[in-house]
């Protein structure tokens, strides 16, 4: 993972604030889904997390929730670190090694 590190680093680093046109539609519709009445959020993860913007508003919709973000970067794990702080488990793996995804029940999947 070497190489995608150092590939996105720095646009991650310098672009974590900016959302553009398409990302801030997802996020729109994600926030509107986590809306709904029967979405309890007692445990979530965001797989591929990136730089925990949906870990970010997870944490404020869902403020008792156990939140995990798992994605192959662990660059991009302190970017959303300093974005999420603590309170929230941040894991290196991805979909494709079996042995870096939890083993716990999810209340809500997120990929984007």
């Amino acid at each position: 993972m070497k190489d995608y590190d150092d590939l996105w680093a720095d646009e991650w680093r310098i672009n974590s604030a900016i959302v553009g046109p398409s990302e801030y539609h997802r996020l729109r519709l994600i926030e509107a889904l986590m809306k709904h009445d029967r979405l309890t959020g007692e445990t979530i993860i965001d797989v591929g997390c990136g730089s925990g913007r949906l870990l970010e508003i997870c944490k404020q919709r869902f403020e008792r929730a156990t939140l995990t973000g798992l994605d192959v970067s662990s660059k991009v794990l302190g970017v959303a670190w300093k974005r999420v702080g603590s309170g929230v488990t941040l894991r290196v793996g991805g979909l494709a090694v079996s042995e870096s995804l939890p083993d716990e029940k999810y209340d809500l999947i997120l990929c984007s």
